[in-house]
């Protein structure tokens, strides 16, 4: 289970406040040879000793300093470390308003014209962690508007929110090729068959189960905008790579005209 945990948050990924680093920052964190890995471990055992005050400070340093120190902690920031800040803003609630100040901060960023595609990639990942992903599907609406270049490199951080909420305007608008769309799922259903990992019934399991899912959401959205013949296609291109009853009942389920 913990293998596909760590493989869950790949899927996620492929698929911030008034509080600065130096303000909670000790001077051992500040150190080069520090080790962001250890700070968040540090701050997830104050949250269970009951420390809530500084363990918050731990996951802020952590969210600002983890990558300088270790350029690979970056998918570690945007979900198990967010993970356990929303999980310490449960029991101790200026955890949580902290994130929303530094949510906000970003989302003020970008529309002052100022921050890029990481800063809304920030943004997003702190929405989902928030469960207040809404959010993000509107400040797209308003990038879509003033900044349509940086909206357009960040649908792919949206995409399946808007999906999911079958946004038609922005559906027709960014949804260009369906068929791009297929090969993306496909091929995070591909890299998920085949991991080296132990448990490969459980991961190939968990890959068809995002496969079928990903290609509803898809199906789903084309057909909300009219666009049943593609949506034809996407079903004929799946039932190639996943035979199964559920997905044969879920594409059953989605008639086209």
């Amino acid at each position: 289970m913990h293998e596909l945990r760590k493989v869950a948050v790949f899927v996620l990924l492929i698929s911030l406040c008034g509080i600065g680093p130096a303000d909670v920052a000790s001077t051992e964190e500040r150190k080069p040879e520090v080790n962001p890995a250890k700070v968040l471990e540090a701050g997830r055992q104050l949250a269970e000793q009951g420390n809530y005050s500084a363990a918050l400070q731990k996951y802020i340093w952590y969210h600002h300093n983890a990558t300088k120190y270790d350029p690979s902690s970056k998918w570690m920031r945007l979900s198990v470390a967010l993970g356990l800040w929303v999980e310490l803003g449960r029991k101790y609630p200026a955890a949580r308003q902290a994130l929303i100040l530094i949510r906000n901060a970003k989302a003020d960023e970008l529309l002052n014209g100022k921050g890029d595609f990481s800063v809304f990639n920030d943004l997003s990942a702190i929405n989902q962690a928030l469960g207040e992903s809404s959010k993000s599907i509107e400040l797209f609406n308003l990038l879509d508007r003033r900044r349509p270049e940086l909206a357009s490199r960040c649908w792919g951080l949206v995409k399946t929110a808007i999906i999911i909420k079958q946004d038609k305007e922005l559906l027709n608008k960014y949804l260009k090729s369906p068929h791009e769309e297929f090969q993306q799922i496909k091929f995070i259903y591909e890299q998920l068959k085949s991991a080296d990992v132990s448990d490969r019934d459980e991961i190939k399991k968990y890959a068809e189960n995002n496969f079928v899912k990903r290609i509803c959401e898809l199906v789903d959205a084309l057909k909300a905008v009219g666009r049943d013949i593609e949506a034809r296609k996407i079903c004929q291109m799946a039932a190639v790579l996943v035979k199964s009853a559920d997905f044969d009942a879920a594409l059953a389920a989605r008639p086209m005209h």
